[in-house]
């Protein structure tokens, strides 16, 4: 075996064997993942609307029609707001906490207190006011 140029020291060789290891556990950090359940929880919303009108289309009436659009309409800003927030802007957070207010209020208005969406809506809002102060300030006005 022919070895070429100087064998590596310890720590180099321990240094290079960690850096994959490094690399790959740095996860992502807190806010693309509460933007990412933001998303989730908003396409779970729209599914759940187009279904809504899919069996009111067969006879079935749910859910009065203007409910449904509205709650498709504001799913689909979840979804919109959730990915904002992935990417770091402060108006997808501000868009993400109004819409999961809007969510529990309406779900405090049928009664829906105690409900897995109301719990999950609820702490997703605290978790955006939480990751709040680590995103981005919005662009200030450029003079021309």
């Amino acid at each position: 075996m022919i070895l070429t140029g100087p064998s590596p020291s310890r720590s180099e060789r321990k240094r290079r064997a960690m850096r994959g290891t490094l690399q790959h556990s740095r996860g992502p950090s807190p806010h693309v993942v509460i933007g990412f359940a933001h998303v989730a929880l908003g396409a779970l919303g729209v599914f759940s609307a187009l279904s809504e009108g899919l069996f009111a289309a067969n006879g079935v009436a749910l859910m009065p029609g203007l409910a449904v659009v509205v709650g498709g309409l504001a799913s689909g800003l979840l979804v919109l707001g959730g990915l904002w927030l992935a990417d770091g802007l402060r108006r997808g957070a501000a868009l993400a906490v109004t819409m999961d207010g809007l969510r529990l209020v309406a779900l405090r208005l049928v009664g829906a207190v105690g409900t897995l969406s109301f719990v999950a809506s609820l702490g997703l809002g605290i978790a955006v006011v939480w990751v709040w102060p680590q995103l981005e300030p919005p662009d200030t006005v450029r003079s021309a």
